[in-house]
């Protein structure tokens, strides 16, 4: 807002900071900064000394100088003291609470705006009260919309642009800058502006004792309330953290007990929404003229299932709930991000999807930064653009386009043919299950009688492509079907007859950016009834004036009775369509385990009224549908086709196509275990380069669906299991959950009837129960949601637990490696080098030395990592390395030991043989 200079004060000869602005536009809130400071006198406050004009040169506001260096300055070298840090947060807390009590929010607590006097954070004062509030201007100077104070320290009510913030808005950034003192970092970290504003309103803060064990629990527990989200919850005013600071019992912390088991915090995937009103740059709220207004942007949202948040400055944050599997997420956000590009035709909007930890709270994680860079790049022009994760989970159903290196969404369409890298991929495998399909429509047309089947198989096993294959052999046969589709998602659960509607809509050609008189006109040419068109209107949200029908305003007052309306409108405008257009009519539900109950029972009575007409209803669904529809159509004639996993052969046939006679095609069959989807997309990231151990994101999503679908507990033995690898043992996971052999031994029981694992053949430990993961994929996945602390973790219990039954030198180094366990992993590196020396196996003799030494190998241990890759360049007969990495081992090793006598022999022997060249 001005420039600050050193300067003398003539009348008391005295040094003074001297502030001066020139610009116009700044002169009000210099003026009330003056004001501000001119009315507070406290010693952790900086002093008032004189203000005024200079000749039409501008303004300036005289304040006492301080010698001392800024907190953000003195937190470059390091955090605080524990003590340092909570007497520097008690004093400012006591400077806030008398600007407080004088009215005054400050709005822009940070550390760079608290100098510490002499460099003694015994001394802080609190300056720049230039966006300062006081009670008698918060009218005049505050906008909602508009971005007050510094994002990394800003209150959520801030980072919402909201007008009327109080005094424990300051309190929350008091908390940030505390909690930097201890930690040496603010608690909301982000590439981007747009990514802390975003954290700071959805992300909890991290706990203080996680990153730093020696500060106390009250201290721990202040700071976590200090950083709630909603004001309500943190301490009323400063004097209450005044006192919970000032308590002297805080010298005495207790140590933080060692975690001992695996927790209940995962990673899973979700995809973040970050929207601007206008592209390309800021927006000031006065410019939000003409826009939706924010209630409208939300209901929009809300119609697609996801929750939106407005941030200041014109933009929003949106992110979904952790009970969504990622591909459904991508979906239904690309949805969304399409209806608000539609309300904000000139904004910009990005997507992006990533790993995020859950432990009870709305996941955000990485994908939020990844957003704001797309959000921001190049001042992206309006459009919706995507990341590449977010492009592979969506890419089936949405048309995407290129541009500026960077993807962007443009339409939802109809599930079309799918290819991998623009080849059709074959129908294999699925011969069997096709001719029951053309068998059961060649009795609906022939009896006639009416039909329904059901194709049940986990996400990406090929029901949609066996279905697709269905119409086109149907539509190009002799007797083709009239064919009607409907699409759900899980927003559709909680409204009553979305998938019928979503039929009839398209089967009357009805979208939402037509007029309603012109739906309404379409429903009475398509419908020749009258009742019949008005019932239809009702459920496809087109609805008619109920003045002159008093049978429409009966129903609407009571719900059974419309939905007995509606289920008759139906029947009759399908029997008057069958009637007119004498073929059979294929009604095809996708992911009807999403359908609401209405619809399903409206298609149920269709089928149980019509049950001598050519029609066939084909709903395709999860198992998860008897959860969510159970009996599913039970009094009608009903069939269900429960899609096994593809048989070798097949997998094979689909892996070639996309990649040839390549050699990953036996480890991406074997990995895939017969889910089509697998095989495609491992084939897909072969081709590209990548390795077919790699867990592209459209697998990791259908694989993470099949673990969603488990409970906490379900998921929690999965993540334990997952650290040993595909293999895994009874005592094993005991021991990573911290709990009893029979408690673990229930809880895999568990997930033996829920086909996710198996007993395996035989055990490696006579007295261990051995179990396998059914699918690999399904192991990764669970791996993948491990936090890295409970990675660490696990990695360093099963080192110990195998520890004390194999002497497996490379599995055990592997574990202690990724628990971060470095003497024990150098020391099992070494010793599996020996072992790969006596196998003869050079290649994996390099790679556990390099290990050994990136672990930090030193002394005794790295002399005999040199010993031992001397010999293999011996073997190798490169004497010249042998001999000087057995000089380098001789030096290291203890002499008159048995491997110092064998360092001296080799380093002899290849002197020897060097002499006889």
């Amino acid at each position: 807002m001005g420039t600050v200079y050193r300067a003398v004060d003539l009348e008391r000869n005295t040094t003074v900071a001297l502030k001066v602005v020139t610009d116009d536009d700044a002169k009000s809130r210099f003026q009330r900064e003056a004001s501000v400071l001119a009315s507070l006198e406290h010693s952790g406050i900086v002093r008032y000394v004189a203000h005024g004009s200079m000749d039409g040169a501008g303004l300036y506001l005289a304040m006492e100088w301080i010698d001392g260096v800024a907190l953000d300055r003195r937190l470059e070298a390091g955090p605080l003291t524990v003590q340092d840090a909570i007497r520097t947060a008690e004093l400012v807390a006591r400077a806030l609470g008398a600007a407080h009590e004088a009215g005054i929010v400050h709005r822009d607590v940070k550390p760079s705006n608290i100098i510490l006097r002499d460099g003694d954070p015994e001394k802080p004062v609190l300056v720049d009260f230039g966006i300062a509030r006081t009670d008698k201007t918060a009218r005049t100077f505050t906008a909602t919309g508009v971005v007050i104070g510094t994002p990394a320290y800003m209150a959520p009510e801030q980072a919402r642009g909201e007008s009327g913030v109080d005094a424990r808005a300051d309190l929350f950034s008091l908390g940030c800058v505390l909690f930097e003192c201890l930690c040496g970092r603010p608690p909301f970290l982000g590439e981007h502006v747009i990514a802390i504003l975003a954290k700071i309103l959805l992300e909890p803060a991290p706990r203080v004792r996680s990153l730093r064990a020696d500060v106390p629990p009250a201290i721990d527990a202040l700071v976590a309330r200090l950083l709630e989200k909603i004001p309500a919850n943190r301490p009323p005013n400063a004097a209450v953290v005044v006192d919970a600071l000032g308590k002297e019992e805080h010298d005495e912390v207790p140590a933080l007990s060692e975690r001992t088991a695996i927790g209940v915090a995962e990673l899973r995937f979700t995809t973040v929404l970050l929207a601007r009103a206008t592209a390309g740059q800021p927006l000031q709220h006065d410019s939000l003229a003409g826009l939706t207004a924010e209630s409208e942007i939300a209901d929009a949202a809300s119609s697609v299932g996801m929750s939106i948040a407005p941030l200041a400055d014109g933009m929003f944050v949106g992110s979904l709930g952790v009970d969504d599997t990622a591909g459904d997420a991508a979906l239904r956000a690309a949805r969304c991000a399409l209806v608000l590009h539609a309300r904000l035709p000139k904004g910009v909007v990005a997507l992006a999807t990533g790993r995020a930890l859950v432990e009870g709270e709305v996941p955000v994680g990485d994908a939020i930064d990844r957003a704001a860079r797309l959000l921001t790049r190049g001042r992206a022009p309006a459009g919706v653009w995507i990341d590449d994760a977010t492009a592979a989970l969506i890419e089936q159903r949405f048309d995407l386009a290129s541009e500026r290196d960077a993807r962007v969404l443009v339409r939802e369409h109809q599930p079309a043919q799918r290819t991998v890298l623009g080849k059709v991929v074959p129908f294999v495998g699925r011969e069997r299950e096709l001719a029951l399909l053309e068998a059961t429509y060649r009795e609906c047309t022939e009896e006639p009688i009416a039909h329904a089947t059901i194709v049940i198989a986990p996400p990406g096993t090929g029901k949609s492509r066996l279905q697709r294959e269905l119409v086109s052999r149907l539509l190009a046969s002799d007797e083709p079907p009239v064919v009607w589709t409907g699409l759900t998602d899980p927003v559709m659960r909680g409204a009553a007859f979305a998938l019928a509607s979503d039929v009839f809509r398209r089967v009357l050609g009805l979208t939402e950016d037509q007029p309603l008189a012109k739906r309404q006109e379409k429903i009475r040419a398509r419908a020749k009834d009258p009742s019949t068109a008005t019932f239809l209107a009702e459920m496809v949200g087109a609805p008619f004036d109920d003045t002159d029908d008093a049978a429409l305003r009966a129903a609407r007052r009571n719900p059974d009775l419309l939905a007995t309306r509606i289920e008759e409108a139906v029947v009759a405008f399908v029997t008057e369509e069958l009637r007119a257009k004498k073929k059979t009519r294929l009604i095809v539900l996708e992911d009807v385990h999403w359908a609401d109950a209405a619809s399903m029972r409206l298609f149920g009575g269709l089928l149980a009224r019509l049950r001598e007409a050519p029609l066939m209803v084909l709903a395709l669904a999860r198992p998860s549908l008897d959860e969510s529809h159970p009996k599913l159509w039970e009094d009608v004639r009903c069939q269900r086709i429960v899609l096994e996993p593809l048989l070798r052969r097949a997998a094979e046939r689909l892996a070639r196509a996309v990649l040839g006679d390549e050699a990953d095609v036996d480890v991406i069959v074997r990995r895939a275990a017969g889910n089509a989807l697998f095989v495609e997309e491992l084939a897909r990231a072969c081709a590209e380069g990548r390795s077919a151990q790699d867990l592209p994101p459209t697998v990791a999503a259908a694989a993470e669906a099949r673990l969603g679908a488990l409970d906490t507990t379900a998921r929690q033995v999965l993540r334990a299991s997952a650290v040993f690898g595909e293999r895994f043992w009874l005592g094993g996971v005991a021991k990573l959950l911290g709990v009893t052999n029979e408690s673990a031994k229930t809880r895999l029981q568990r997930l033996e009837e829920l086909e996710v694992v198996s007993p395996a053949t035989g055990s490696r430990f006579a007295d261990q129960d051995e179990y396998v993961f059914r699918h690999a994929l399904v192991r990764d996945a669970a791996y993948a949601m491990l936090t890295d602390e409970d990675r660490k973790l696990g990695h360093d219990l099963a080192a110990r637990w195998l520890e004390e039954r194999i002497d497996d030198a490379a599995v055990l180094a592997h574990h202690y490696e990724l628990g971060e366990r470095n003497a024990d992993a150098a020391r099992w590196h070494v010793k599996a080098a020996e072992n790969a020396l006596a196998a003869n196996d050079f290649d994996a003799l390099t790679v556990h030395v390099e290990r050994a030494e990136a672990c930090g190998a030193t002394g005794v241990l790295l002399g005999q990592a040199r010993l031992a890759t001397a010999e293999g360049a011996s073997w190798k007969s490169d004497f010249t390395t042998t001999a000087k990495l057995g000089a380098e081992a001789v030096k290291l090793l203890e002499p008159g030991t048995e491997r110092w006598f064998q360092a001296m022999g080799t380093t002899a022997a290849a002197h020897g043989r060097l002499e006889e060249y």
